[in-house]
């Protein structure tokens, strides 16, 4: 039994749910489809152990604004992208290992040796859905979803404390990439200019410095989601009286919260 097959057992989806559509004039396939289903049947396993745990998560980047402008996702997206408050984020690193039982399993780097992303991402282990890029890392690499925390920015060394991060990160990424063995050329100067060391302590740095200012909450009125370097720094910072709160928006054929503001 496949795990679409699975799902549409327990109920979660009907068989139509998988039939190829057109929506905003964009073909949705059934291989989509079958993707979505499976990140949907991940987030409802978070939305499962936030509750049970009294923890604040909610739909960002392509999933917040899929999920109000689409009631689900943008039809040519294929993954969902979720937010935590740091102190929320940090509790669920602590139950996650536990909570999710197979096929469900909880990625950082304690749970499997050789990934070094700077978030936490929940996978499907009974599918696959590598990066070619990472191919050849030894790390689990089914279907996910992406688990970013939120921490308190300061406006004084907001951008000194991106860089450093976004220069970890770019070592940690190049660390990843040494076990291909067809990379470009500019992939191969990367990795030729790798200056060592233990990337699991970069992991635990990038971290200490995302949370500089988790103790000064209430002075500062910006957040930032600071261990996702992939947009410029001004991408990544939000107000924070737009976080405080959520509500539900449906999304697909369910409902997950999102940020109030």
């Amino acid at each position: 039994m496949t795990e679409c097959e699975r799902l549409i057992s327990e109920g979660l989806f009907d068989k139509s749910f998988f039939e190829p559509e057109v929506r905003n004039d964009f073909l949705v396939d059934t291989t989509r489809k079958k993707v979505w289903a499976i990140e949907i049947d991940l987030l409802l396993q978070l939305d499962r152990v936030c509750k049970k745990y009294g923890l604040q998560y909610y739909l960002m980047f392509g999933s917040l604004l899929g999920s109000v402008r689409h009631h689900g996702f943008i039809p040519w997206d294929d993954d969902l992208d979720v937010c935590m408050p740091r102190k929320d984020y940090e509790e669920l690193l602590k139950v996650g290992p536990d909570e999710f039982k197979d096929p469900y399993f909880f990625q950082i780097p304690e749970t499997d040796k050789g990934f070094f992303y700077t978030f936490a991402k929940i996978r499907n282990s009974n599918t696959t859905a590598f990066l070619e890029l990472f191919q050849y890392q030894r790390f689990n690499m089914g279907l996910m979803i992406d688990v970013m925390p939120m921490d308190v920015c300061s406006e004084e060394d907001v951008e000194e404390n991106f860089r450093l991060i976004q220069k970890l990160t770019r070592e940690n990424t190049t660390f990843m990439r040494m076990t291909n063995p067809n990379l470009s050329d500019a992939d191969k100067i990367r990795v030729n200019e790798y200056p060592g060391g233990d990337p699991t302590e970069r992991y635990y740095k990038i971290q200490k410095i995302a949370r500089k200012h988790e103790y000064e909450a209430q002075t500062h009125e910006k957040r930032i989601v600071a261990v996702n370097t992939i947009y410029r720094t001004e991408k990544m910072i939000l107000r924070a009286t737009d976080l405080d709160q959520t509500i539900d928006c449906p999304f697909e054929q369910f409902s997950f919260p999102i940020p109030k503001g």
